[in-house]
């Protein structure tokens, strides 16, 4: 999952989110610090974002993971 807005320093996902990351299934990521503001530049982020989720999509279909690193 990547974030728009950045992790808060207090940030916990909600209980769904959280046993998945528990259990290795979800990876929480921002390339961005946290802005708790409102965004001027949401679409040039939200393409940032895209680019960047294709981007880790096409690195894990040439490498192959073990399940839990």
């Amino acid at each position: 999952m990547l974030l728009l807005k950045g992790l808060s320093p207090y940030f916990k996902p909600q209980p769904r989110y959280l046993e998945a990351c528990s259990e290795g299934r979800l990876l929480i990521l921002s390339p961005y610090p946290f802005q708790n503001e409102k965004l001027d530049d949401m679409r040039r982020r939200c393409l940032h974002l895209n680019t960047l989720a294709a981007t880790i999509c096409e690195n894990d279909r040439k490498t192959s993971f073990p399940a839990f690193l």
